[in-house]
């Protein structure tokens, strides 16, 4: 998900991209909240392991379309079906 999407220009794959890298820089910053015991921007860990749940089930809902490997989902890809 967080990768090239095979020339798609579909929206929802750029705004799964964002998600994506922000589930992965909220994960991080969970864990150097862990690890140094001490909170950031007013977060404690546990706030950081709400926000990368919460990215990560919206990461999971935009996964649903296919239109880029083979199945006509959206019908906005413009990537040539195989």
């Amino acid at each position: 998900m967080l990768g090239k999407t095979r020339g798609c220009g579909c929206g929802h794959h750029g705004l799964s991209r964002a998600i994506g890298w922000l589930t992965v820089i909220a994960g991080l910053v969970f864990l150097y909240t862990v690890w140094w015991n001490t909170t950031l921007f007013g977060f404690d860990a546990t706030a950081w392991f709400e926000h990368v749940v919460v990215f990560g089930v919206g990461l999971f809902a935009l996964s649903g379309c296919s239109c880029c490997c083979g199945k006509e989902c959206c019908g906005t890809c413009p990537v040539q079906k195989s």
